[in-house]
């Protein structure tokens, strides 16, 4: 018998992580820019400490400035990325429907994203008003036949009240307003990627990764978060 040959690999299936980036001029004060580049890094360390045999986290990240989006990190598995040249920079206008479309194509793309992976989460984080036609680029997204319109979604504004014109553009692209999530200082930011990294992680053990755990249900997680980070308050990341 052929002990090897009997021996069937079960490879992980992949969870994709599309982050879009503001990297906006406006993102250079308060150093908010230094911030996010923290945070992104220490998600992506995180990230590889929970690789297991059911789901193997890919990131992509797909930063807006200037007049357009670019693809900053295609998307790849978490392993393979170089943490510590990720270095954001802040400059030029706040081209976000250009980074939706840019991440509408990358979901879109079943060589990218194959059929047999979980669904994505799609991480939009900004501080300002678009500067060019998200409202079309929005809505080819949440299509009702576009595979991009089954993605869990969240947002982050930074400095960004609820009932102004920056926050509409939030609330539209999330799943749920409960995924709308304020950040008055660099310190949010960073807890905001702690949740974006406790509810990925929790999926990597879920009896059913595509389903998107509750806020409820991280409770637990969470505050043992808080106490590891010196008891620090994580009411300031909760949803508007």
């Amino acid at each position: 018998m052929n002990i090897m040959g009997d021996f069937i690999y079960k490879k992980a299936k992949p969870l994709p992580v599309i982050l879009l980036l503001d990297t906006s001029g406006s993102m250079a004060d308060g150093d908010h820019i230094g911030t996010l580049n923290r945070a992104v890094q220490e998600m992506l360390r995180d990230f590889r400490k929970a690789a297991n045999n059911e789901a193997s986290i890919s990131v992509a990240m797909i930063t807006f400035c200037k007049e357009q989006a670019r693809v900053y990190q295609p998307l790849a598995d978490v392993n393979e990325i170089d943490i510590d040249r990720v270095r954001l920079e802040a400059y030029g206008m706040t081209p976000m429907g250009d980074a939706i479309r840019t991440a509408k194509a990358m979901i879109e793309d079943k060589e990218q994203i194959p059929s047999r992976a979980y669904r994505p989460t799609v991480v939009l984080v900004s501080d300002g008003a678009p500067t060019d036609d998200w409202k079309s680029a929005l809505d080819a997204f949440m299509a009702k036949d576009a595979r991009s319109a089954k993605c869990y979604r969240m947002a982050m504004g930074i400095g960004v009240e609820r009932g102004t014109a920056e926050y509409d553009v939030l609330r539209q692209f999330v799943s749920s307003e409960e995924q709308v999530f304020e950040a008055t200082d660099a310190s949010e930011i960073s807890k905001f990627f702690q949740y974006v990294t406790i509810s990925t992680t929790a999926r990597t053990v879920s009896a059913n990764p595509n389903l998107i755990p509750a806020r409820a249900d991280l409770s637990s997680t969470l505050n043992t978060k808080e106490s590891e980070d010196d008891d620090d308050d994580l009411d300031g990341l909760l949803p508007f």
